[in-house]
């Protein structure tokens, strides 16, 4: 046939089909589209009419052919979207059509519609799984999750597939993390670690690693501690018992280094149970310690109680000496970290375990040890006095006994104290020694009274007794009764022991007066002790307070004619009256002293002029009007021929 006949021919036809298609007479159009085609194969036109006629006529496999031979085409010639549009009807005709759904597939990354891609290697991916077709569903499945990384069930059908597939499961996990759903990803790698724990230990180790750090990375800091002990009971469970109890510790040691207490006490008391159930001594004890100094410094009765258990457990295995060493070793521990206290506790438990078991003398050393480490606690003394009493020593006892009392008394426990001395009064009611020291005890907390009647209860006993002549003279002091002392100090001249009370009685004026009121008290204390040099050089000081220049000046010049230094007592108290402030009373007093210092080195105008001056203020001060008369009738025999002691106390003739 001719071309331009031929043009003719199917120009009419197809202008007749249309016609046709139009009057509804499907079957004569389908039927003249046909015809054109055996005539011309690659007539699109007809090819696309037909496309519209076959599904109106229900000729499904017709539809089918001829959209996949224009897909075909259109795919040759380039066209990708157009061929995947001509599938897309088919495919809804024929939905498990394997073939069609690879071509959509590839068809569609092509022209760049991933998500629908990712939709049909699925489907794929579906289909080939459920005929058991794992290598060809992990292909597609993994295509489909290169298209789509969001597409999670994707990952799920890869790691049915290949539960090992480490890859897949972390990038599963993250995406899981990613769309808040924490629990999903522990799930998924929780199962990958278990199947790696069935075939390799190490690649399990590792994975568990790996999934620490994702979580860290993730700031998922709590979970890590949760994933870590939950992997140390799956190891448990795998009889990897050694490599679980690590575990273990690493986790209660990070969660202590957190504050998180309670959990590192749940954690650290599992691998004690372990080692507790493997008997291994070594680490039992290494064990123990650590709980127990962790505990007391979060929770100390926590921390008791975790020595109690342990001292237990060592008990039972009859381990007495590597307990000894181990709560040796708390102690020391404790104590390097500020914690005297609770050293104290292991150490004191430590002694009363060897009173338990009859070891007298190692329960002694161990409460001396505690002694000479500072320890303040009156029952450790009256414990060790306990044990003395035992091993038949009554002088440590003794002293043990009253070191107890000292210390009830200074924390301020006196019945306590008070029990000590009745039971010790029973065995040594006049021991001037356990007299002075109860006497000391009641100084040392402000008792005075009950002090001096102890120290007079020693004296009774021992007239010098240096103890309780010092305690009684320090309580005068206290009490300031400084004649009393004074009396008590002349005493202690003849044992030596004087310089002794004065620096005692110097250290107790300190801490209440000042530093010139100090000094005046012990000038005083000195002159009375005729110790004149050391009176000068107090009185000296004194003098340069204000508030004290004209007591201690007074007594500065009394002390020069004690001395006989009669022309520097004249000069002090000429000094004396050229200081304005002072009253008629204390200028009647000064000028009576420098008449007296006159009179002993025979100036009888000078004494008998200021002793008219005296009389003319007061004609009856002290004894001026005998003075007066002697000095008028030089034989009288009343006259004075040596210088008084004391020119302070009044006109006592000497």
């Amino acid at each position: 046939m001719k071309l331009n006949s031929y043009e003719k021919w199917k120009n009419s036809a197809t202008s007749l089909a249309d016609g046709l298609v139009q009057a509804s007479n499907l079957e004569e159009a389908k039927s003249l589209l046909e015809k054109i085609l055996l005539v011309n194969p690659g007539e699109h036109l007809a090819r696309t009419h037909l496309l519209q006629i076959y599904p109106q006529l229900k000729l499904e496999e017709n539809f089918k052919s001829e959209s996949l031979f224009l897909s075909f085409m259109a795919s040759r010639e380039g066209k990708a979207q157009d061929s995947f549009n001509l599938l897309e009807p088919v495919l809804k005709l024929y939905p498990d059509n394997l073939a069609i759904k690879i071509k959509m597939a590839n068809l569609a990354a092509k022209i760049q519609e991933k998500e629908k891609s990712s939709d049909l290697y699925y489907s794929i991916g579906e289909y080939y799984l459920s005929r058991n077709f794992s290598r060809q569903a992990l292909n597609a499945f993994s295509q489909a999750v290169s298209l789509n990384p969001d597409r999670l069930e994707c990952y799920y059908k890869i790691l049915v597939l290949e539960p090992e597939n480490k890859k897949i499961s972390f990038t599963l996990a993250q995406a899981l993390i990613n769309q808040k759903k924490l629990q999903e990803a522990v799930s998924v790698i929780r199962d990958q670690i278990s199947a790696f724990l069935k075939t390799n230990i190490e690649d399990a180790l590792t994975a568990a690693e790996e999934w620490f750090k994702l979580l860290q990375k993730n700031q998922l800091f709590n979970q890590v501690s949760l994933e870590k002990e939950h992997l140390a009971k799956t190891l448990f469970a795998e009889n990897q018992k050694d490599k679980a109890v690590v575990l273990l510790e690493q986790i209660a040691e990070e969660e202590l280094k957190a504050n998180h207490f309670e959990r590192y006490l749940s954690l650290w008391q599992q691998t004690l149970d372990y080692y507790l159930s493997q008997n291994n001594l070594e680490k039992i004890i290494s064990g123990y310690q650590k709980l127990i100094l962790a505990a007391w410094a979060n929770h100390p009765e926590k921390g008791k109680a975790s020595m109690e258990e342990f001292i237990k457990q060592m008990l039972q295995r009859e381990q007495i000496l590597k307990l000894d060493d181990a709560l040796q070793k708390i102690a020391a521990a404790a104590e390097s970290k500020g914690s005297k206290q609770f050293g104290e506790i292991a150490m004191i438990r430590l002694a009363e375990i060897y009173v338990s078991l009859y070891k007298l003398q190692e329960a002694i050393k161990i409460y001396k040890q505690i002694i000479e480490k500072g320890s303040q606690s009156p029952k450790i003394h009256l414990s060790l006095a306990e044990l003395y009493i035992k091993e038949e020593n009554p002088i440590l006892a003794f002293e043990s006994y009253m070191k107890s009392a000292e210390l009830y008394a200074g924390a301020g426990e006196i019945q306590r104290a008070e029990e000590i001395f009745k039971t010790l009064s029973l065995k040594k009611s006049n021991d001037p020694s356990l007299l002075s020291r109860i006497g000391n005890i009641y100084y040392t907390i402000g008792d005075w009274n009950k002090a001096l009647e102890n120290f007079q209860k020693a004296l009774e006993q021992d007239p010098y007794y240096r103890q309780a002549v010092i305690g009684m003279a320090m309580t005068y002091a206290k009490k300031g009764m400084l004649n009393e002392m004074a009396a008590l100090a002349r005493r202690l001249v003849a044992k030596g022991v004087i310089a002794e009370i004065i620096e005692e009685y110097k250290k107790a004026l300190m801490v209440t007066k000042g530093e010139s009121e100090t000094a005046l008290a012990l000038g005083l204390l000195y002159k009375d002790l005729d110790f004149m040099e050391e009176a000068i050089l107090e009185f000296q000081k004194a003098s340069k307070n204000k508030s004290y220049f004209l007591q201690s000046s007074t007594q500065l010049g009394l002390c020069f004619n004690r001395q006989g230094f009669h022309d520097l007592a004249i000069r002090q108290f000429r000094k004396i009256l050229e200081h304005s402030e002072y009253s008629e009373e204390e200028l009647l007093e000064i000028q009576y002293n420098l008449a007296r210092t006159y009179e002993d080195v025979k100036m009888f105008k000078e004494a008998h002029d200021l002793y008219s001056e005296i009389l003319v203020v007061d004609i009856g001060y002290k004894d001026i009007s005998t003075r007066l008369k002697n000095l008028a009738n030089p034989g009288s025999s009343g006259k004075v021929v040596s210088f008084p002691t004391d020119l302070s106390g009044g006109g006592k003739k000497v």
